[in-house]
């Protein structure tokens, strides 16, 4: 440590003040000013900026005063502290010394700063550490000086990361550490920080790449390097999907994600993979009736939506309805019936008075006793799990009446012999031939019935059994159909007149064709029904069913 050498007027009034007190006491002199011990007087303010510390070192300090200034915990550099006035005395002139003790810290280098206000200083490897101020001689003299330290160290972020929200859309969670100070975050483009804490929640404005900067401040105003987090958040939505149920065994999506390059897929919580580009269509192929849930996101340089937009549907078809019998027998009729994709069945009927009510859940086989003359409508559909019913129920009309004898046929009225239907007409199903044939009985006749405007597939092996269990399943043996002639049509191959089946309102040839179990031949359908079948046949075809699929 090196010192400045106090002036020679001080030490020359410091020899004289000590001269003149001997020279005093000797001759008993009384002089006529203050007492010698406070010939000088000095008042002096300090103020300490930062955290230090600020001490008398050297020189008298009255009326018991403190000789330090403790301000330590004053991290703020900008900020300036006073301290109480101390007042000093001395013979001739007052003199004292203070230093300044910087904060000792872990984090934080607090380095001396300049002085102000000093007579003197003494200098510690080229800081300024101590501080004189004197008094004139024999006189009051009030002083100000100002020294401290300043925070020479910038905090440093230690940590810094983002994580995307997985349930809100656009947002993500920022979180960061600083070796000490306060966080602050900009999230561009605007212009400024703001205090913000780790773990903060930002929501974007809009899909795109997006950067969030954030630095730490310490109280002095000292800024770490800011870091920037930037990533992609995309935003995914559904535009259109199938219905809530499906009888296709492909279903087709739109779906939209601005600023992503691709659409990521997952069904039924699978593993996500690429399966199309945002506002193209995508088709989702799957073979197994039931509810499907498909997840999708979008995709872009390894960022995806954390959010994925979901859509329901359930794929089988809509609740079909056969009615297998209806058997009238004098007062009492029981109706059999099955159905295909559903879980219960609902009847109603219409009838006389007391015999008429809605839709009431009912079971196979349905017995009615007792029933008055009158003519009546019974219906029943079938109905699955999530509420959809058959929309074309099944119809059986009948009517009860009380019988009339009639003559009793003798030896020469042997009956009726054998049946030829008439047209219209009701026949029984005794079996089921092929995919668009069965056999049926009318009275006491059989004979072969060919569903008219039907032609074989060009792939038989792929549809003759399908065809012909679906047909089963649509006409059992012993049920009753309805049966129209075309007339003036014969079957391909065998010349036989072509008939239209109605299975209460159901169009067997219309229900194969809807299968993609058979062709259609315009030339034997019949010229009424030929619009709907035709229908049917382009729906299977869309729906890539039977022999318009891979069977």
């Amino acid at each position: 440590m090196t010192t400045s050498s106090p002036t020679a007027a001080t030490h020359a009034r410091r020899l004289l003040a000590v001269v003149l007190a001997v020279l005093g006491a000797a001759a008993g002199l009384q002089l006529a000013t203050a007492p010698p011990a406070a010939a000088g007087q000095l008042g002096l303010t300090i103020e300490v900026r930062g955290a230090a510390e600020i001490s008398v070192i050297e020189g008298a300090v009255d009326d018991g005063a403190s000789r330090s200034c403790d301000h330590r915990d004053n991290l703020d550099d900008r900020v300036v502290h006073t301290c109480a006035r101390i007042r000093s005395s001395a013979v001739f002139a007052s003199v004292v010394w203070l230093r300044v003790t910087p904060l000792v810290s872990e984090t934080d280098e607090w380095v001396a700063d300049n002085w102000t206000g000093c007579d003197s200083v003494r200098h510690v490897k080229g800081r300024q550490y101590d501080c004189m101020v004197e008094s004139a001689a024999f006189s009051s003299t009030e002083k100000t000086v100002r020294g401290g330290a300043y925070d020479n160290t910038r905090p440093v972020l230690t940590s810094w990361s983002q994580q995307r929200s997985t349930t809100k859309d656009l947002t993500s969670t920022y979180t960061m550490s600083a070796t000490q100070g306060t966080l602050e975050c900009r999230p561009w483009p605007a212009t400024e920080y703001r205090p913000c804490s780790s773990g903060v929640e930002h929501t974007w404005p809009a899909a795109g790449q997006h950067v969030m900067s954030v630095r730490a401040v310490d109280p002095s105003g000292n800024t770490s390097n800011p870091e920037a987090l930037a990533d992609w958040h995309l935003d995914t939505v559904v535009r259109s999907g199938p219905t809530d149920r499906t009888g296709h065994e492909t279903a087709e999506f739109v779906v939209d994600s601005p600023e992503a390059t691709s659409i990521e897929c997952a069904v039924n919580g699978g593993a996500w993979s690429t399966c199309g580009t945002p506002g193209e269509p995508l088709t989702v192929t799957r073979t197994a009736h039931g509810l499907y849930s498909l997840a999708v996101r979008g995709a872009r340089d390894g960022s995806v939506d954390e959010v994925p937009a979901r859509w329901e549907w359930q794929m089988g078809y809509l609740p079909e309805t056969v009615l297998d019998s209806a058997v009238l027998d004098g007062r009492q009729v029981q109706a059999r019936f099955h159905g295909e994709h559903h879980d219960s069945f609902q009847c109603r009927m219409d009838g006389p008075e007391g015999w008429t009510y809605d839709w009431v859940a009912c079971q196979s086989p349905v017995t009615l006793d007792d029933l008055p003359d009158g003519d009546y409508r019974f219906e029943v559909r079938a109905r699955d799990d999530a509420g959809r019913v058959d929309p074309t129920p099944v119809v059986h009309s009948f009517s009860v009446r009380t019988p009339d004898p009639g003559p009793d046929p003798g030896p020469g009225n042997p009956g009726p012999g054998p049946v030829t239907p008439t047209l219209p007409t009701t026949a029984r199903v005794v079996s089921v031939v092929d995919a668009d044939t069965l056999l049926v009985q009318a009275g006491r006749a059989r004979f072969r019935v060919d569903l008219a405007g039907l032609t074989p597939p060009a792939r038989p092996r792929c549809t003759v059994r399908s065809g012909k269990r679906a047909l089963v399943r649509a006409a059992r043996p012993g049920s009753t159909v309805r049966l129209i002639a075309v007339r003036g049509s014969r079957t391909t191959g065998t010349g036989a007149t072509p008939w239209t089946v109605l299975v209460g309102t159901r169009d067997l040839a219309q229900a194969q064709l809807g299968r993609g179990l058979a062709r259609l031949d315009t030339r034997e359908a019949p010229p009424t029904r030929r619009a709907a079948y035709a229908s049917a046949q382009r729906q299977a075809k869309r729906a890539h069913r039977g022999v318009w699929g891979r069977c």
